[in-house]
């Protein structure tokens, strides 16, 4: 993906719909969240959840693989004010630095 003109933070680049969004907290153990992401996403429409589970991942322990690919391809937002993380298939697999200058 190449921007055709300079881009400023807050620019929209994408116009998809999230197929993960989780409320970011730290309260559940590694192995309840799991189970809850991965009931989340057999939920999905097919193709979207073979997308999702097609992205790249961190460690590849299949007990977490649902955590293992929010992390490799999250992208943390707001909602009413409060921090979530969000994963679109789509923008996951664009390059990118996730450090912000």
């Amino acid at each position: 993906m190449l921007a055709s003109r300079p881009l400023v933070f807050g620019n929209l680049i994408t116009t998809y719909t999230p197929a993960f969004i989780a409320y970011l907290e730290d309260e559940l153990g590694t192995m309840e969240r799991e189970k809850y992401w991965r009931l989340a996403i057999e939920q999905l429409p097919q193709k979207i959840k073979e997308e999702f589970l097609g992205l790249s991942y961190v460690y590849g322990d299949e007990r977490v693989r649902v955590q293992d690919i929010v992390k490799a391809n999250t992208f943390q937002l707001e909602v009413g004010g409060v921090k979530h993380l969000a994963v679109w298939p789509e923008t996951s697999r664009a390059n990118h630095a996730c450090a912000a200058k």
